[in-house]
């Protein structure tokens, strides 16, 4: 079967109106600056936690979830940024996909430890967050290696 968006135009058309009001309030926006970057932080964690989900509804090894988390919580960050024309933040020195791993390898960590998966759940999207906001406050980084 299609993606549910797929299925269902007023995903669509929300995306879409919700594109030209951001054209029209464009200047308003950056004065928003902090509070989207806190929105999409919990986005990220939200998005990877959905992705997980989706591979255990589908039975999948669990590195294959935590894989699929991470594409599905980093592929809207990327659209944007190659919608807005900037380089995304998956290929810069933020560490971006590194937090949805860590946060899909906590889930699997607390699930084996019988926390409830509710539970488990909060505290991912709550880890992912924190650990954004934190890397974003400090300006951490990945160490580089090669050339």
């Amino acid at each position: 079967t299609p993606v549910f968006w797929m299925r269902d135009i007023n995903y669509c058309l929300l995306i879409l109106g919700t594109s030209v009001v951001t054209i029209f309030f464009k200047t308003q926006l950056k004065k928003l600056k902090i509070t989207l970057f806190l929105f999409d932080s919990l986005g990220l964690g939200l998005f990877t936690m959905l992705g997980i989900q989706k591979g255990i509804v589908f039975g999948l090894d669990p590195g294959i979830c935590i894989a699929l988390g991470t594409i599905t919580g980093c592929f809207g960050g990327v659209l944007r940024d190659v919608l807005l024309n900037n380089i995304p933040l998956i290929f810069r020195k933020e560490i971006y996909a590194t937090v949805c791993i860590l946060g899909g390898s906590l889930y699997y960590l607390l699930i084996n430890f019988a926390v409830k998966p509710d539970f488990a759940e909060f505290v991912v999207i709550a880890f992912i967050f924190s650990i954004r906001v934190l890397v974003a406050k400090y300006k951490l980084a990945l160490p580089r290696f090669g050339y």
